[in-house]
């Protein structure tokens, strides 16, 4: 499902902050050779998937201090860094439980499930719900109804409360950020 939607996908990307991947699955070759492939068709797809940042899973073959994400902790503070201090809107799109840390740091964070739904992302469905965060279908509508860029005030004690939302593919990424724009800045 990947490679035959990020052509679609780069053909309409809007003008947003850089996009940068981090994976705990898969290293960084693997990633590239997958975006090189699924781009191959598009006229700029070389330049495109090199300029992508990759934070993924690699091998040591020495005494590196840093060898890539072997942990969610490893994940996370790859995220925390790439997410900075710069205080921009951040969207993270994750799948199953192990994204849970990432889905409910991010501004926006979006979880995609297949219909049917995988048993991954079911276990994700349930974790979310199990700590109370409400999971939305994804839209411009829903978001602006939620308001402030998807929190809204929690109990009297004035606490956010978090809110993660779902789509079935990344083309309704794409579009959500397309129809939200000034939503979104």
């Amino acid at each position: 499902m990947l490679m035959s939607i990020i052509p679609q996908t780069i053909n309409h990307m809007p003008a947003i902050s850089p996009v940068s991947i981090v994976s705990v699955n898969w290293s960084r070759t693997f990633i590239r050779a997958c975006l090189q492939t699924a781009l191959e068709e598009t006229p700029t797809s070389k330049n495109v998937a090199q300029s992508i940042p990759i934070f993924a899973n690699e091998i040591c073959l020495g005494n590196e201090e840093t060898c890539g994400i072997h942990t969610s902790a490893d994940k996370l503070a790859s995220f925390q860094n790439i997410c900075g201090t710069d205080n921009s809107l951040t969207i993270y799109v994750g799948d199953t439980s192990t994204d849970f840390d990432f889905l409910v740091t991010a501004d926006v964070g979006i979880c995609v499930r297949d219909e049917p739904i995988g048993s991954g992302q079911a276990e994700l469905k349930e974790t979310l719900e199990r700590v109370g965060i409400e999971v939305f279908r994804l839209s411009a509508t829903a978001w602006q109804k939620k308001g402030e860029q998807g929190r809204h005030k929690g109990d009297n004690q004035g606490q956010e409360k978090k809110n993660v939302w779902w789509v079935i593919d990344l083309m309704e990424v794409v579009r959500f950020i397309e129809d939200s724009k000034s939503l979104l800045t």
